[in-house]
């Protein structure tokens, strides 16, 4: 039973203990006996009890449901991101990688679980509602189908008094259950899970943004790595040329001569 089953029931019980009271009320003053109307507030009062206990159970379950989904879902968001991270890195040379469990890409999962496990939740709803009006529409097509046979059973005159009053409760019944129907299709218009969507997709954004950063940020510190790397070696390459190529001149352009490629970057800023 959900939790809107059991508040039902628990509005249902508390209703009955209030027309009880009122019950037990007039008897006073009308100096009638009070023990069966008592024997039956104690009963209901009990019921109360045992419903309230469901209910607290009932939510304690969904509370559970909740976060082993929530624990679940961002630990598998978190890790296959880290991962797609680290495969892009590797892809590029970069030889830094993001370890598993990294606070940032945690706390961005798990909200991001949380957001998944709302909109599921709603979607829920909406898949319940959908299914009640679909009930509902088989059940008026069933009732159309059967007034159809009694009519074509009548039109070739085989009807019956029973199948005629049969007809006849049908077509109450079809009223009812169009009725129904409205009541179950507004319940369906009501449910509108676009908000929640919408949470998700800004948190899914919010992870490709941590992703990019991390990716520039380990990609710049692996190109400051190379330029340290490139500068102590033009220094070595200084050093050993005043030692054994002095001809050549003193300053580091003298003996360190760039690549074409990077002599153009260096000249216009620009790659080729």
């Amino acid at each position: 039973m959900g939790n809107a089953a059991h508040e039902e029931v628990i509005a249902s019980i508390n209703s009955q203990i209030s027309e009880t009271n009122a019950l037990i009320n007039a008897a006073l003053v009308a100096g009638t006996p009070t023990d069966k109307l008592r024997k039956k507030l104690a009963t209901l009062h009990g019921d109360l009890k045992t419903a309230q206990e469901f209910e607290a159970a009932g939510i304690a379950d969904e509370q559970a449901k909740d976060e082993a989904f929530v624990l679940g879902a961002g630990t598998e968001i978190a890790a296959s991101t880290i991962a797609a991270v680290n495969a892009e890195l590797e892809a590029l040379g970069v030889v830094c990688r993001i370890e598993q469990g990294g606070d940032r890409f945690a706390e961005v999962a798990h909200r991001i679980a949380v957001a998944l496990r709302i909109h599921e939740k709603v979607r829920e709803k909406i898949g319940e509602a959908a299914a009640a009006v679909e009930r509902l529409e088989t059940r008026i097509n069933e009732c159309a189908a059967r007034r159809a046979t009694i009519t074509a059973a009548r039109l070739d005159g085989k009807s019956s008094d029973r199948e005629v009053n049969e007809f006849v409760a049908l077509a109450a019944d079809i009223d009812a259950l169009n009725g129904l129907l409205y009541d179950a299709r507004a319940k369906l218009d009501g449910i509108d899970d676009s908000a929640e969507k919408a949470a998700v997709e800004r948190l899914r954004a919010d992870m490709q943004q941590l992703v990019s950063a991390t990716l520039i940020e380990a990609v710049t510190v692996h190109v400051a790595q190379a330029e340290i790397a490139l500068l102590d070696g033009i220094r070595k390459l200084h050093r050993t040329g005043l030692k054994h190529a002095p001809h050549r001149g003193s300053t580091p352009r003298s003996h360190y001569l760039m690549n074409a490629d990077l002599d153009f970057f260096c000249r216009t800023g620009a790659l080729r």
